[in-house]
């Protein structure tokens, strides 16, 4: 019988909203629920699961490129 594979969580759910115009700055929030996943190969410690929020913003820039910048973890999760 084949299992998940060592310290993966059972569950990984992510979704993202984005907002973006042409030429203007673009944003975008996900989320993501991370499940409880073992700290160690025997399954003795585990970890809890986690909720995430990360940003972005986006500028496009005169020679064709994008200037950005992102902030991950925003409740701090642990």
């Amino acid at each position: 019988m084949v299992g998940r594979p060592l310290r993966f969580p059972g569950h990984i759910e992510t979704g993202s909203i984005r907002w973006r115009v042409d030429m203007v700055p673009a944003a975008s929030l996900s989320a993501r629920y991370i499940g409880q996943q073992f700290e160690d190969d025997v399954n003795s410690s585990a970890w809890p699961d986690a909720f995430t929020i990360d940003g972005r913003m986006g500028w496009p820039s005169m020679i064709g490129s994008l200037v950005e910048t992102r902030v991950e973890n925003l409740l701090d999760s642990r």
